[in-house]
């Protein structure tokens, strides 16, 4: 046993060495980047390597166990002798190591070289598209527009760039001038902001992250009522007043500091000029605009009277109210700022799947592309072109809606009422679903929305089909009710779990993106989703009976072995014979090809035949042929 590891490895490392050489010997190669040509020569040979390597393991340990056998077979005269029986548990013992090898090779280390070979040949393009883009950054920052956040751009893709080339002199030295520009912008933005802010207003951004109790919301209204704060005064008091009321308890020094301070706001006192009576108008329209919950027009107000040109930019009450209305706005809203160059940045494109609700229409999901990335609080993913397309049970068109740019968030269904779960037809196992958000503004200028367009029509059946199959021709007035998860004008949410919304990116390029572990989870779903379960369960039984398959083949070698060992008695194994095999592994290939199509055939009519059940029978089937063949090993003798 330990003889034919031995050559096996030495056969091995001799492959790789001839797979080495061909690469470097192979001068043609992409358009690289400076300093990765010999990078990019390794790595094809590694990549040539593991394309070759069940080919490579099944012709070395033919020959070495054709060699190991040459002598002291006298002991198998009969067939099913003992001496065999020793040399099958050999053979499946080595076999079952070589097979986890191949597994990873097939599951792990082939994919990730080839992204990895893939990524290199394409790094020439993405190398120019981010100096591009950080140099265009930069430019941005010098002319004075909006300069911190594009210093802070133009250092992100500077450093993407210098990752990518590292000897690059662009790459070098664009990455010096935008941290150099960040830096610069960095001590203006903080001493701007240093004397712009004083402790109250500390104080009261600290208040956004934590909670307070009765008592402390009503010492809250007091402080700022001492401080003639009304606006804070009234909010804190109003919160005590709502806190009470949820508790069952009566809290009157709440009330009457919440009306007290409602007074003064209808009677300001103190305000004698026309413009400070103007200022406090606005001020308490936007307050109004908040505590109504128009949070999206209340964050405009305060944002207007933030602005730096107005006599009260350091009001706190308004930074306050604004940060706060920026936060409730968040839950319904996203900033178009938020997707700026997203095109050039998505990671996925042409995500496609449906999904059936509850009430039996079918809603058809298409995204262009999508951007993944990671905040604080769970993972968002931004869409860029989202259409969804409804359909009756019938089949009919009912609706179609577009727009631009959404937002997903990762939302916990404890989160959701008992009665939405019941509408959305949700199910309880699913720790989160998409929560999507429609409509996206600007931080500055509400004019700018990007926001959901509708397309309505009617069946359009023949009237006397449509009655006859009990449909009715919707009008575009009752057609929006039609479907139940678009339940507000902003928002909406996917009856799915998360992890599957994630797993239809790779689901819709195809099963052999997905892990094996995510497209097992995926396979119950997938018709749900508008996929062909018989594509994604053929997927899953070749991945997960491949193991057997080539345990099937690794007792067929040592069958050959057996047959073809060297029986010369005074011939010892000779080094150059190892040259010879290379012969016998280009035959393997064939060999391994060959019955890699018929694999794959049996597997399409075992799953076209026994549907969910073709995984227990593909591997019983090749379990059977693996003890038809372990059979075969044992009855040989010499």
């Amino acid at each position: 046993m330990k003889k034919i590891i031995n050559m096996l490895i030495i056969y091995t490392i001799l492959i790789y060495l001839c797979c080495l050489g061909v690469s470097f010997a192979y001068r043609p190669i992409p358009e690289l980047v400076e300093g990765m040509s010999t990078k990019y020569r390794f790595i094809r040979s590694i990549y040539y390597f593991l394309i070759l390597l069940p080919s490579i393991f099944l012709s070395g340990f033919a020959v070495s166990c054709a060699a190991n056998w040459q002598h002291h077979t006298g002991n198998s005269k009969k067939r099913f002798s003992m001496a065999m029986l020793l040399r099958y548990r050999n053979v499946v013992m080595i076999s079952i190591g070589l097979v986890f090898i191949l597994m990873m090779n097939a599951e792990v280390l082939k994919p990730l070289v080839k992204d990895k070979k893939e990524w290199m040949e394409k790094s020439p393009s993405e190398l120019k598209y981010s100096l591009e883009t950080a140099n265009f950054y930069l430019i941005q920052a010098e002319q004075g527009q909006d300069p911190y956040q594009n210093a802070q751009l133009a250092v992100q893709y500077a450093n993407r760039a210098f990752s990518i080339a590292p000897l690059n002199s662009d790459a070098i030295l664009t990455l010096k001038k935008s941290k150099d520009k960040l830096e610069l912008e960095k001590t203006r933005t903080f001493a701007s902001a240093k004397r712009r802010s004083d402790d109250a207003s500390d104080e009261q951004s600290s208040d956004l992250d934590r909670s307070y109790t009765i008592k402390e919301l009503v010492q809250k209204s007091k402080d700022c009522a001492a401080q003639e704060m009304w606006f804070e005064s009234h909010y804190w008091a109003a919160l005590a007043v709502e806190a009470c009321k949820q508790e069952g308890i009566t809290v009157e020094e709440a009330v009457v500091l919440s009306n007290e301070a409602w007074e003064r706001l209808k009677d300001p006192r103190g305000e004698d000029t026309r413009e400070e009576n103007e200022y406090f108008r606005d001020k308490k329209i936007a307050y109004d605009c908040y505590m109504t919950k128009q949070y999206l027009e209340a964050y405009y107000r305060f944002k207007n009277l933030s602005k730096p040109e107005r006599k009260h930019v350091d009001d706190p009450e308004v930074k306050y109210f604004l940060a706060l209305s920026e936060n409730a706005l968040k839950n319904s809203y996203f900033f178009i700022d938020e997707t700026e160059n997203m095109a050039k940045r998505e990671n996925t494109h042409d995500i496609y799947f449906a999904h059936e609700n509850p009430d039996g229409t079918k809603d058809v999901i298409y995204i262009r592309g999508a951007l993944d990335v990671k905040e604080t609080g769970g993972d968002v993913r931004y869409l860029d072109g989202l259409t969804v397309i409804s359909y009756s049970k019938a089949g009919s068109f009912l609706r179609q809606m577009f727009v631009p740019i959404a937002k997903v968030v990762s939302q916990p269904i404890s989160s959701l009422p008992e009665d939405s779960l019941k509408e959305l037809g949700i199910n309880k196992k699913w720790k989160n679903v998409p929560f999507v958000m429609l409509k996206a503004v600007d931080r500055e200028d509400e004019s700018k929305i990007s926001e959901p367009v509708y397309t309505y029509t009617e069946t359009g059946l023949p009237e006397a089909l449509a009655k006859a199959a009990n449909i009715k021709s919707f009008e575009v007035k009752t057609a929006a009710n039609i479907v139940p998860f678009f339940n507000t004008g902003n928002t909406f949410i996917l009856p799915m779990s998360y992890n599957d919304f994630s797993n239809v990116n790779d689901a819709a390029s195809g099963p052999d993106k997905m892990n094996i572990l995510a497209l097992k989870k995926f396979i119950n779903s997938a018709a749900g989703y508008g996929f062909s379960t018989e594509v994604f369960l053929k997927n899953l039984v070749c991945r997960a009976v491949y193991p057997l398959l080539l345990l099937v083949l690794f007792v067929f070698a040592a069958c050959m072995g057996w047959n073809y060992r060297i029986e010369v008695d005074a011939e010892h194994f000779k080094f150059r014979w190892l040259f010879l095999i290379p012969v016998y592994g280009l035959l393997m290939f064939f060999i391994i090809e060959l019955c890699q199509y018929l694999f794959n055939t049996v597997n399409y009519v075992i799953v076209s035949a026994c549907g969910g059940a073709g995984l227990l029978v593909a591997a019983v089937l090749y379990i059977i042929i693996f003890a038809l063949m372990s059979f075969i090993f044992m009855s040989r003798k010499e």
